[in-house]
């Protein structure tokens, strides 16, 4: 099966998450090339950047819910966390630490209408300049 996740984290951490998700083996660069968010009342200042995985598979968005709620690492083998340009563990953990993962596996809804909801109800709205 899969669901629609929607990843945050803030922009003083993306480029060590984009480590983390391409360590994993989910590709580098998302967080970079994602969309920006700012503080609803201030959509000018880029606060955090958002992915939308539109097709997650259960254990992605299990994994990174983990990642999110209790800075569970990720089995990254047959890599090492710290050792041949891998990101630490503490790197990774402290980006983990700034992780929202908002996740939906039910009946068809307006995706668009659901995401925005979900940002307005944590303080965010869609950053009003390109990346």
């Amino acid at each position: 099966m899969s669901q629609t996740a929607v990843v945050i984290i803030t922009e003083a951490k993306y480029q060590d998450m984009d480590k983390v998700l391409g360590a994993m083996g989910e590709g580098y660069g998302g967080f970079e090339n994602g969309v920006g968010l700012a503080a609803i009342g201030d959509p000018t200042t880029l606060t955090h950047r958002l992915l939308n995985w539109a097709a997650a598979s259960d254990e992605l968005s299990a994994e990174l819910v983990g990642m999110a709620s209790s800075q569970d690492a990720p089995d990254i083998s047959p890599n090492l966390w710290g050792q041949n340009g891998v990101i630490t563990i503490q790197d990774a953990q402290s980006a983990m630490s700034q992780l929202i993962v908002i996740t939906y596996a039910g009946p068809a809804v307006n995706v668009t209408q659901w995401r925005n909801n979900e940002l307005a109800g944590l303080g965010l709205t869609w950053w009003e300049a390109p990346l």
